[in-house]
């Protein structure tokens, strides 16, 4: 018995079935050719967000932070068939500079996924995507295991480095080693009880 085909939507289809009202576009984002629901947010997960948010405001200035999502143009192999959406993306230029046109994938200093249900795929399927679209730096925030696993090096293949750095120790962007700050400060407190 043959498996079942999967269908592989295309941005033009993925943008014309959001116009048709079929999808709602602010809960989904395409990669690779799959719809991908956008993770519920829990009041944890919404919290880190919001840590997160103060601190690359601090650190780039609020200017040069996209979040809630913004779409980062990809490579020419993907582009027809993935619009990624990340939690956070630091650009090299204001955001007045994009007010024409999304960022392209070279002004990306720095992406940001927070994750509790969907950590395996933000680890295996988006960092294999973000490091073939040439993603400096790509954070994945781990919220329920308090952690930050940190990809750079990025190579078709995948990132060459992958470090795990836990809420006791302390992270700084690769573009800013100055502004290190303690993983614990960016999560949630945890319950005493």
């Amino acid at each position: 018995m043959d498996d079942p085909k999967r269908k592989r939507w295309t941005v033009t289809e993925f943008y014309r079935i959001i116009e048709l009202g079929i999808i709602d576009g602010e809960q989904c984002e395409l990669i690779e050719g799959d719809i991908m629901q956008k993770e519920r947010l829990s009041p944890p997960h919404a919290l880190c967000k919001t840590h997160l948010s103060e601190w690359l405001a601090k650190t780039y200035g609020s200017d040069y932070v996209s979040q809630n999502r913004s779409i980062i143009p990809v490579n020419d192999a993907d582009r027809k068939s993935s619009e990624p959406e990340p939690d956070f993306a630091v650009l090299c230029n204001n955001l007045e500079h994009y007010a024409q046109n999304h960022p392209p994938a070279e002004d990306v200093i720095l992406i940001i996924e927070t994750a509790e249900i969907t950590l395996s795929y933000d680890l295996i399927v988006k960092s294999a995507f973000y490091a073939r679209n040439a993603i400096v730096e790509y954070w994945v925030v781990d919220v329920a295991g308090r952690q930050i696993i940190v990809h750079l090096n990025p190579t078709p293949e995948g990132y060459e480095s992958v470090v795990t750095f836990e809420a006791e120790g302390e992270i700084a962007p690769a573009a800013h080693p100055e502004a290190k700050i303690k993983v614990a400060d960016l999560l949630p407190l945890t319950s005493t009880a």
